[in-house]
């Protein structure tokens, strides 16, 4: 899909009020006045009760959904009404007109102390609808930088990096289970040769610097603790020293190393507090000054996220990047996975910081064995739709010999649908019961 950009710029006006301006949204602007729509102390409760919503939650309406939906349909009617609502619905309109999606870019520079608000959740009321949710309006935290970065060309596989840290004056984190759900989640990638998966021995500053000098890495994955130092301001990731114990590491020091390697555009911070912001500054916290250090794209967490989310999230994002989606389209299908699976709210939790203007950080260039895997499903599936059986169990054994595991994701998978067709090859070359004219097949030959 491609986008066409609402930028959204709000800037503080007073104690309390803000400015709402839309930028040339095609050709539409806009300005609109608001205060908040809710206090600091419910948007604290409304924090808190997010970060602890990681249960099971199979109902359709949960009481954690019911209450997203309050805050967002809040926040949403407060920010995009009047004229802001106007720009809105015609550029949504203009956009789907022109088969295009439209990308909600948050400019919140001048309006720092809103980053700490879940702009992930807001909810159009009127169309009942987290806009977030769906690949049509996917929600972006902009930062506008002099130089934009064009698209990286990757022949695949992308190159991932991942560090897991767990020091041992910290709360200890099962680093082999970390590490081996991420593998799992990644491993049908990894087999069709669309992503290798490196990890490093240490988790300390002088490896990651001696792994980025020899080897060219396209992602960088972080798995541990972070947090926000408020005497600086600065968000931090907690790596380790030679001797195991904790290093407190910020954005800003972490950037220096990572956004040395042209390569290097996307970074991922699975941590408790690593899309955090500080209330003066809006590079404050690690996400945002790793943008400002010159990585195109980051994605942090700003709830602690739960095994299952977080192994949806890394299965489905990745997928969808190898597959050229940009970066903001690809987050979206990972937070449909989530909302999928068994804790449903936690889509929400994943925040993207970008300043690459189109959201595409790389440019992929598709693989010879996945151009033949799409002609061969497509020759599959007409075969099987006019049932010429012959060539359908000829098509699927080509397929399965190039993919043991094909599946589509309305048909299912490859190896069911050729046993289903050799039982009907079977049954057609039987001979009629006596006394019963053949069948006339209607397909086409």
């Amino acid at each position: 899909m491609e986008y066409s950009d609402f930028d959204l710029d709000i800037e503080r006006r007073g104690e309390g009020r803000y400015l709402a301006r839309v930028l040339d949204s095609l050709g539409m602007q806009a300005t609109h006045e608001f205060t908040l729509p809710f206090s600091s102390l419910e948007l604290d409760n409304f924090l808190l009760r997010m970060g602890h919503a990681r249960g099971a939650v199979r109902r359709l309406e949960s009481p954690q959904t019911q209450i997203a939906k309050q805050m967002g349909g809040r926040l949403f009617d407060a920010v995009v009404v009047g004229p802001i609502a106007t720009a809105f619905a015609s550029s949504l309109k203009e956009a789907r007109t022109a088969e295009k999606g439209l990308r909600i870019r948050l400019r919140l520079t001048h309006a720092p102390e809103l980053c700490d608000i879940p702009w992930e959740f807001l909810y159009d009321r009127g169309r009942n609808k987290f806009l977030g949710l769906s690949r049509e309006t996917p929600i972006v935290r902009f930062l506008e930088l002099p130089d934009s970065p064009r698209p990286l060309i990757v022949k695949p596989p992308l190159a991932a990096l991942v560090m897991i840290s767990s020091p041992s004056d910290y709360q200890q984190l099962d680093v082999e289970k970390e590490w081996n759900q991420l593998a799992e989640a990644l491993r049908e990638l990894a087999e069709a040769g669309y992503l290798t998966v490196d990890r490093l021995p240490v988790a300390t500053l002088g490896q990651l610097r001696r792994q980025l000098s020899e080897g060219e890495y396209h992602i960088f994955h972080y798995v541990g603790h972070a947090g926000f130092m408020e005497d600086v301001q600065d968000g931090a990731l907690v790596l380790t020293d030679e001797k195991g114990r904790g290093r407190v590491v910020g954005g800003q020091d972490l950037g220096v190393l990572l956004g040395d390697h042209p390569s290097l555009r996307l970074v991922v911070l699975n941590a408790c507090e690593g899309a955090r912001a500080g209330k003066a500054d809006p590079f404050a916290g690690c996400a945002q000054s790793l943008v400002q250090q010159g990585i195109p794209a980051v994605i942090a967490m700003q709830f602690e996220i739960s095994d299952g989310a977080a192994i949806a999230f890394s299965h489905e994002f990745y997928d969808a990047l190898a597959a050229g989606l940009p970066v903001d389209a690809a987050l979206v299908e990972a937070r449909k996975a989530i909302f999928a699976g068994d804790t449903q709210i936690e889509w929400g939790t994943p925040v993207l910081h970008m300043r690459t203007e189109d959201g595409r950080v790389f440019d992929v260039a598709e693989p010879s064995n996945r151009r033949q895997l799409k002609e061969m499903w497509v020759k599959a599936s007409n075969s099987l739709d006019t049932q010429r059986w012959s060539e359908a169990v000829d098509a699927l054994r080509a397929l399965l010999a190039l993919d043991p595991g094909a599946r589509d994701p309305t048909r299912g998978s490859a190896g069911d649908l050729l046993a289903r067709a050799l039982r009907q090859k079977e049954k057609a070359a039987l001979p009629p019961p006596p006394g019963m004219r053949p069948r006339q097949s209607t397909a086409p030959h």
